[in-house]
């Protein structure tokens, strides 16, 4: 039976005792990173003239037809060659049906074919891969199984379990659970004191460390590092996918990805083997929201692998080298070769033979390695490897006209989509950064832009998404909420229901809030009836998540008077005041009587943690993606108030000009001329 021990007792007693723990009486760590040049500051990073560090490239699992989404690998040397495993599923990433996959290799280049690892799920459930473990001679592959979509929320059944593998029949068999209410970032590693230690988030994203696993596969004691709640209020802090690695002197250092929007690491560290962690604190370590890993080489030094460059996103990998394991002193691009801009995610580093071997997710559906020799990486570390030179800025900087959207109060995030096809597209201003990431391929970069010389060109099957456990200030919801949905667009298909951008589950019944585009029908709020009105735009609403009572759709939403032209760049808006749903149409209330504003107390729809993700251009409904929105994004700005006709005006004037006028159908708010037109369009 696994141990139930209370983590709790040795620092609260610390606390009762006036004593502080060991943890809190470290001394202050160095920076994280000083690059020659920097002077410990981050923003000097010179990005486009880091050495390069290159190698030999494999794939390990070409992209699936079937089964699209390849994430969370992992590498082994054992028993005389390579192991890898990963998460394969539909589409996206961790829903139901997702499973463990893994692959062999002589050499670590030519590798087989992969074969099913976990076996498939039981119904409603998915597994995430979580890394090989070599306990008392026995291979194990560790997973994580959960309920639903996503493994973090409520009743998601969260636990960490162990497959072993037979080799006489080459076969993986499940040996038990480790942990309940868990999910590990890699593997137990070793401490000093002979113990095994892993990172371990529960459904919650709150951080502990499991020591244990000596007595029993399942025999583990949890210490707390940090509650998310907590972190959040106070510092904004969201930690993600913690790593730890012991010094000399035994002391234990964990970084933490943040998803709080600081786009740089945290660090922690304990002096009593684990037991007690100091408050995690925000170093220079810039990271772009994504994974990392670090492993101390056999020749002394340390190498950190992550996506360093927030302002490009998971675009390109890079690689650094500390020779005390706390301060990186140098960095290099990993040159993985790219025909096209993709996504590059999610780092496992081994060692063999004077090599290292770093296992990464290309765009989330294929699985690849990248061969490095350590004579190049301890060339790195003593400076030796020549500079690259720099090269032209794809694109200028964005015009100055968007600091009028960025001087409205309660600006959430604001997309202006100038980034090249491949790369995350980050938001500017508010309190975080977002990062909207690709679905379903590459989204092009095109030369027809609103703030800029770009836009975002978004096909019918595409979207971009912002995952719920990254959303932070995105989630509004609430009996008071107050929800403002501003889009640059330009219409390019005559779809009906096509989704802009808000956070809008149909499928889960975790409706919140979304601007649509051609609703085939609007709801008259005297009557709570649908009649025609195509061409318009409409802000969805919901109290409730699901259908609207005593209807079989949610049918709470405004809808303007104007057809919206093809072709043409033009300032959507909608707008929620806990009063009433309303859309706008450049800058000016789009009013149509008992449609436009359509009268709403009921608030805003808590999601709760398995909530709604935030998406552009799709939302899920019928158990799969949907209503695709067709045409070319400009920009997207999300407030946390209701804004006033003015302030949609002064966004509206950034609109560039154009031939073609949106038309108005309705001036009078005639529901019965409006209903007319519509049939006999």
């Amino acid at each position: 039976m696994k141990s139930i021990r209370c983590c709790l007792s040795l620092p609260l007693f610390l606390f009762i005792l006036g004593v502080s723990s060991p943890a809190q009486d470290s001394k202050p760590l160095p920076p994280m990173l000083h690059l020659p040049g920097s002077e410990g500051d981050e923003s000097k990073i010179e990005y486009d003239t880091l050495p390069l560090l290159s190698g030999a490239h494999s794939v390990v699992c070409a992209p699936d037809s079937q089964w699209k989404f390849q994430l969370h690998n992992y590498l082994l040397h054992h028993d005389g060659k390579f192991w890898c495993m990963w998460s394969h599923g539909p589409v996206v990433e961790d829903v139901p049906t997702q499973h463990v996959r893994y692959a062999t290799s002589e050499d670590g280049l030519k590798w087989s074919e992969s074969k099913m690892l976990s076996g498939p799920p039981a119904e409603g459930r998915a597994y995430i891969a979580r890394g090989f473990w070599v306990r008392d001679g026995e291979l194990l592959a560790l997973a994580a199984s959960y309920k639903g979509k996503g493994a973090f929320g409520v009743d998601k059944d969260l636990k960490l379990v162990a497959f072993a593998y037979n080799k006489a029949d080459d076969s993986w068999k499940e040996k038990g659970v480790l942990y309940e209410n868990a999910i590990n970032n890699f593997t137990p590693q070793r401490l000093s004191t002979g113990e095994w230690m892993m990172t371990r988030r529960d459904a919650r994203f709150n951080v502990s460390m499991l020591i244990g696993g000596t007595k029993a596969l399942n025999d583990w004691q949890a210490f707390p590092v940090v509650d998310r709640k907590e972190a959040m209020a106070t510092s904004k802090f969201s930690p993600d996918e913690p790593v730890w690695w012991e010094q000399q002197d035994g002391t234990l250092v964990s970084a933490i990805r943040d998803n709080g929007g600081s786009l740089r690491l945290f660090r922690s560290v304990s002096r009593d083997h684990g037991h007690t962690w100091s408050a995690p604190e925000k170093t220079n370590y810039p990271n772009a929201t994504s994974k990392l890993f670090t492993l101390q080489t056999s020749r002394g030094f340390r190498v950190l692998v992550s996506n360093a460059n927030p302002k490009i996103g998971r675009r390109e990998m890079h690689l650094a080298v500390s020779q005390d394991g706390l301060t990186f002193t140098r960095m290099a691009l990993l040159g993985i070769p790219q025909d096209k801009p993709s996504t590059l995610q999610y780092p496992h580093v081994i060692e063999h033979e004077g090599s290292l071997y770093i296992a990464y997710s290309r765009t989330k559906a294929n699985t690849e390695l990248l061969k490095v020799s350590l004579d190049d990486v301890e060339r790195l570390l003593k400076g030796e490897l020549p500079a690259r030179q720099p090269v032209a800025i794809s694109a200028p900087a964005r015009p100055a006209d968007s600091a009028t959207v960025l001087a409205i109060p309660n600006l959430v995030a604001f997309w202006d989509f100038q980034e090249i096809a491949g790369q995350a597209r980050a938001s500017k201003g508010g309190d975080h950064a977002y990062a909207l990431q690709e679905m379903q391929g590459p989204v092009a970069q095109v030369e027809d832009g609103v703030f800029g010389p770009y836009a975002a060109r978004i096909k019918r099957g595409q979207w971009l998404m912002v995952p719920r456990k990254d959303m932070g200030a995105l989630d509004i919801h609430g009996k008071d909420a107050q929800v403002t949905v501003v889009a640059w667009v330009k219409r390019g298909d005559k779809a009906s229901w096509q989704a802009i951008g808000g956070v809008w589950d149909e499928t889960r019944k975790k409706r919140q809030y979304c601007l649509f585009l051609n609703a085939p029908r609007g709801t008259k709020a005297d009557e709570m009836k649908r009649y025609p009105l195509a061409n318009r735009i409409h802000g969805h609403v919901s109290a409730v998540g699901g259908p609207t009572p005593g209807d079989e759709f949610c049918i709470t939403y405004s809808s303007g008077a104007t057809e919206i032209p093809f072709n043409s760049w033009q300032c959507l808006a909608m707008s929620y005041d806990g009063k009433a749903s309303r859309v706008f149409v450049n800058g000016k209330l789009d009013s149509l009587e008992q449609y436009n504003p359509f009268p709403y107390p009921d608030g805003l729809f808590d999601g709760g943690a398995d909530g709604a993700d935030f998406t552009v251009g799709a939302v899920h409904r019928g158990g799969s993606w949907g209503n695709f929105f067709d045409g070319r994004m400009g920009g997207l700005a999300i407030f946390n108030r209701a804004l006033s006709e003015d302030e949609l005006a002064k966004l509206a004037a950034l609109t560039p000009k154009q031939n073609t006028k949106p038309k108005p159908v309705v001036k009078s708010g005639d529901q019965s001329a409006a209903v007319d037109r519509a049939k006999r369009e």
